[in-house]
């Protein structure tokens, strides 16, 4: 005998329960396809992949200043202290 949970999460519960909530808001179901996955976002891909780390930084502070954001370079060696020093101020 199945649990009630694997009763309630078998496909068919599944496609049954978003047929519901879909005639209940009176839509249709949106349907995303399982295979290839297809990213929203290809920034990455298309115009990050090919830069070097000195250009990602130089992308990084013009980006930061589009959207008011303080853009903070630490080495590796400082990153703890500088976290701990920022966690503290607030």
């Amino acid at each position: 005998m199945t649990s009630l949970l694997d009763q309630a999460n078998n496909q068919a519960n599944r496609e049954a329960f978003l047929d519901r909530l879909a005639k209940k808001s009176g839509r249709s179901r949106h349907q995303l396809a399982d295979h290839p996955f297809k990213p929203l976002n290809d920034l990455p891909e298309k115009m990050l992949a090919d830069l070097t780390p000195t250009e990602l930084l130089d992308a990084a502070k013009q980006n930061s200043e589009s959207v008011n954001a303080e853009l903070v370079v630490k080495s590796s060696a400082e990153l703890a202290d500088y976290l701990t020093e920022l966690a503290h101020q607030n």
